[in-house]
């Protein structure tokens, strides 16, 4: 639901159209009792930080909503207003744009940041049984980021690198569902098909949603630990399965 005016939690909920299955976008405008309603009935709040800013509609309240815990998550709005649909742009705006609303560089750390893009995103969509984290039972749904490009340096805390420096270019690989769709790596040294950089750098999400460190992939079959497989720049394929 549409909420870029002041009042509209208050009026819809007045008109019992509420409750946890309820999405509102964009919320600049949420006064006091806007959240403290959205906070009561449970309904959930998307923020559009790049469109919002872009058509100066101005700053969600994110840290007020996330004190009394209204389910968020981050969205473009449209690619057609946002540019791109670039979710680490997304989490970047939004960090930036709270610490500018709240002159306060701790409302909004790069940590939380990424879980609104990750497993709060899978949240308000009701899809977190499924994805959004790295979890038993879930779909394997990642993609790997490259730490050693220039851009990323110096890497020293994955969250901070993956919010405020990664880019769509770092994009090593993709994987959804288990399934490697898009591979862009040189070479890797046995860690099973997984680039080197991105184990070395330990960046995975972890059952919250959170980056954190993991181990290196077993090898594949014919693929020794530490023996160097060379791969084209640029290598893209699609696995069919079997």
């Amino acid at each position: 639901m549409h909420a870029s005016q002041a009042g509209a939690a208050e009026l819809r909920g007045g008109e019992g159209w509420l409750g946890p299955d309820v999405q509102f976008v964009h919320g600049v405008y949420a006064t006091e009792q806007d959240v403290a309603i959205l906070a009561e009935t449970g309904a959930h709040m998307s923020i559009s930080p790049v469109s919002d800013l872009r058509i100066v509609l101005g700053f969600a309240p994110v840290s007020d909503m996330l004190a009394q815990g209204i389910p968020m998550s981050l969205s473009f709005d449209a690619s057609s207003i946002a540019g791109n649909a670039d979710m680490f742009a997304t989490m970047r705006v939004a960090v930036c744009a709270e610490h500018a609303r709240t002159r306060d560089a701790m409302t909004l750390p790069p940590r939380r940041a990424l879980a609104l893009a990750t497993i709060d995103g899978a949240r308000d969509l009701g899809l977190a049984d499924r994805t959004g984290s790295l979890t038993p039972g879930k779909r394997a749904d990642l993609i790997l980021v490259r730490t050693m490009d220039l851009n990323m340096a110096p890497f020293v805390d994955p969250y901070i690198a993956l919010v405020h420096c990664a880019q769509p270019a770092n994009v090593d690989a993709v994987v959804i569902d288990g399934r490697v769709l898009i591979s862009s790596y040189r070479e890797c040294f046995g860690y099973g098909g997984v680039p080197r950089p991105a184990v070395e750098g330990g960046v995975a999400a972890d059952e919250l949603g959170m980056v954190g460190e993991v181990d290196a992939a077993l090898p594949q079959d014919g693929v020794e630990r530490g023996q160097r497989v060379e791969r084209p720049i640029g290598q893209r394929f699609v696995d069919q399965g079997p």
